[in-house]
């Protein structure tokens, strides 16, 4: 495994940045974004695939999974409906400040990967 991680981090110079990779979120990032910045690829299924962003190839199930451990983690002294309406007025208002979960939102809708539970977040 080292030896094509290796390899892929060679690699990676020709398929992106550093500042490409870091304006990425969770999700949209592949496994040269991952590498480019010194990190390492967060599912094996990367490896395999290098140049293709994690949320293509996760199922909804597991995408809806990361948006829920997301929420999670806000949700002791967040209630969902607050943290929702909060990400809907960040897309609402086109705000330049995001949350990382906005982020993930615009992208899922934006290569048509986000799943019907959060739907209701998007126009």
């Amino acid at each position: 495994m080292t030896d094509k991680l290796e390899t892929l981090t060679r690699e990676a110079q020709k398929y992106t940045t550093e500042e490409q990779a870091m304006k990425k979120c969770g999700l949209e990032k592949t496994a040269y974004d991952h590498l480019i910045v010194g990190g390492t690829p967060e599912d094996e299924r990367m490896i395999d695939n290098p140049n293709t962003p994690l949320a293509m190839l996760m199922s909804e199930q597991e995408i809806e999974e990361r948006l829920e451990q997301s929420y999670r983690v806000c949700s002791e002294s967040y209630p969902r409906h607050i943290f929702e309406a909060d990400i809907k007025s960040q897309i609402e208002r086109d705000s330049q400040i995001k949350s990382p979960l906005t982020h993930m939102v615009l992208y899922l809708v934006k290569i048509g990967r986000l799943p019907k539970r959060y739907k209701h977040l998007v126009k």
